[in-house]
């Protein structure tokens, strides 16, 4: 059903969610992974899970994954596109409540860039 995308950075080429990804531990990464592929199959996926992040302004749409492990709060953040596809712009680790300005206002700055551009991405 839901189809996963990774934000490319035009210029360069890197690949920003992958980055942060592989910098968890590995069993982080190996959660952060099944949840995403156990969401592929969904066809709504419960508000509790994802939703619309509060803390944007403007006609900003990023929605935070909600993904707890090992006493972590993971919180992937994207955005959806067309067709049940769903782009990775952003991770982020919530502490106290909060998910720290600098990485709202880099998946803010990608999903516009995508929206510029949306061939900028990669499958996840």
């Amino acid at each position: 059903m839901w189809h996963f995308y990774d934000y490319i950075e035009p210029q360069s080429g890197r690949n920003p969610f992958d980055d942060w990804l592989r910098a968890l531990p590995a069993d982080a990464q190996a959660a952060i992974d099944a949840r995403i592929l156990h969401r592929t199959g969904m066809q709504k996926w419960p508000e509790k899970w994802a939703s619309l992040y509060k803390g944007t302004k403007g006609t900003s749409k990023i929605i935070e994954l909600r993904i707890p492990w090992n006493k972590v709060q993971y919180r992937p953040l994207g955005m959806y596109a067309p067709n049940h596809s769903f782009i990775l712009l952003e991770g982020a680790i919530e502490k106290s409540n909060k998910i720290p300005q600098s990485r709202i206002d880099n998946a803010v700055q990608r999903q516009k860039r995508f929206e510029e551009n949306p061939s900028c991405v990669t499958e996840h």
